[in-house]
């Protein structure tokens, strides 16, 4: 790689501010009408959530920096809102996060971004991290549970990756790709997930039209995704899955998004060229380490903040006369560059010998916590046909069914599960409301005792919780009602 320098006075470029953050807010936009498309296409309660989280997010940055205009008494307001970018903000954080993020959840994580990201340290242009990227670590570390319930109704190609240590055993990935409509459909962006962080294809799009009206610089997604790729590429093929593994881990999660929208912010990294290299592949290395060792399903946003954090000592490394230093960094940022792409290839390669786990193993139900044996479709037990009676199907979103049914608690509380029906056999289940007895019947919630219900039809046989016996009946009558409904 070669680096060119030009000595000053360089030449004044015509790009003012508001060009840039105007063509960066219409990349935004494009991403975001994709996002409403999608919404679209899943279902109405995806697509009336996605507006809300926008509307809400947006009001809630003019409204922090509305404040802060008036308790800093600046003279014109309208004009400090338009030349300080809150809404940049704001839509960028409502595109990392899913359609079933509450209204409330997004409202707080904004006002934490515009404020503590932004406006503590002198406001636009003075911050060190990025405003967005604060954001989004205050939903995923705090309001993580915070969620619209009944919106998304599986996994995501993202939390499955994740849930394997983002390392899937080869005999695993071709149907971890399966069940997402494989690496199309990855690429496409037609699966659940962040409102803006699906389509590859898209992505990549935007990123090459604002790099050509010159909104970011190019090097700083090229270097990021390019040493994650070339790294996650040796992972794959030195454990015999070749390159679709580094295509599905860069097409999974944020990685694309916060290379074109979050590392690209001109404030919060280098001035220098060959500094916003190095820069970037701090970034990239920091996101491989983070997914494939931290206890966090994602990586791209701490990566990024750490590397914020690094941007003064890159920038002193980098300082000095440009012409003088251009041989010695034509040298030394391809060593560099190389060196991330070993390290990132021997920490994935020395995990998956020991570490990865299958992702389609279910939990084992303990035979000491078993109680009775029962056919899904049993009468004449006073406490399960009690929990049919009063069980019912509150809705069907496709092969996705919401029911209730009737535990132990006397005063009429309903126990509440979703349940995945493919093919005539239960494909997932979870509880999603619990009005039983804290301590006992909650034991349900025990995975190993959802987890046989899995591959379970109506003819099957399942175990109760030994001690907590008229939970287990909810279960399975509800487990009834959602398999005759799908017959």
């Amino acid at each position: 790689m070669e680096i060119k320098y030009r000595a000053n006075p360089n030449a004044r470029d015509s790009m003012s501010t508001q060009k840039i953050m105007l063509r960066l807010t219409i990349g935004l936009l494009v991403v975001y009408a994709f996002g409403l498309y999608h919404a679209f296409t899943l279902g109405k309660a995806y697509l009336i959530n996605a507006i809300i989280l926008m509307v809400v997010a947006v009001v809630a940055a003019f409204a922090t920096e509305t404040i802060w205009a008036l308790a800093t008494k600046e003279k014109n307001i309208l004009d400090y809102l338009m030349n300080s970018f809150g809404w940049v903000t704001a839509i960028i954080l409502v595109l990392t996060v899913t359609y079933d993020t509450h209204p409330y959840a997004i409202a707080i994580a904004t006002i934490i971004a515009i404020f503590f990201g932004k406006l503590v340290f002198g406001g636009f242009g003075q911050n060190i991290f990025n405003p967005a990227g604060v954001g989004r670590a205050i939903l995923g570390t705090s309001f993580a549970a915070n969620k619209i319930t009944d919106v998304l109704s599986g996994a995501t190609p993202a939390n499955t990756f994740a849930s394997a240590g983002w390392l899937i055993k080869q005999a695993d990935f071709a149907v971890y790709l399966e069940d997402f409509g494989g690496l199309k459909n990855l690429f496409f962006g037609l699966y659940e997930g962040a409102i803006g962080e699906t389509s590859t294809i898209l992505l990549i799009a935007v990123a090459i039209y604002l790099a050509i009206t010159k909104v970011i610089d190019w090097r700083v997604p090229a270097v990021y995704v390019g040493v994650i790729f070339v790294g996650t590429t040796l992972i794959g093929v030195l454990n015999g899955i070749g390159i679709a593994y580094s295509l599905a881990f860069i097409s999974t999660g944020g990685i694309l998004f916060g290379a074109v929208f979050m590392l690209t912010d001109p404030v919060t990294n280098p001035n220098t060229r060959v500094g916003r290299i190095i820069f970037a592949g701090v970034a990239a290395i920091l996101t491989v380490l983070i997914r494939l060792f931290a206890s966090l399903p994602e990586g791209v946003v701490f990566s990024i903040l750490i590397a914020n954090m690094l941007t003064c000592v890159i920038e002193k490394i980098t300082d000095g006369n440009q012409l003088d230093n251009a041989k010695k960094f034509n040298i030394v940022i391809p060593a560099y560059l190389v060196v991330l792409v070993a390290a990132i290839a021997l920490c994935g390669t020395g995990l998956t010998k020991n570490s990865y786990k299958s992702i389609y193993a279910l939990p084992e139900f303990d035979a000491d916590k078993r109680g009775e044996t029962i056919k899904i479709t049993t009468e004449g037990i006073p406490g399960l046909d009690d929990s049919y009676t009063n069980s019912e199907v509150k809705s069907v979103d496709g092969n996705t069914y919401d029911v209730v049914a009737k535990g132990f608690n006397y005063e009429g509380g309903k126990n509440r599960f979703n349940i995945v029906v493919e093919d005539g056999v239960i494909k997932s289940m979870e509880i999603t409301k619990f009005k039983d007895t804290e301590g006992i019947g909650d034991k349900i919630y025990d995975e190993g005792f959802l987890a046989q219900f899995v591959g379970k039809g109506l003819d099957d046989e399942v175990d109760t919780y030994a001690s907590a016996t008229f939970s287990s009946y909810s279960a399975i009558a509800a487990a009834r009602r959602a398999l005759e409904g799908a017959n």
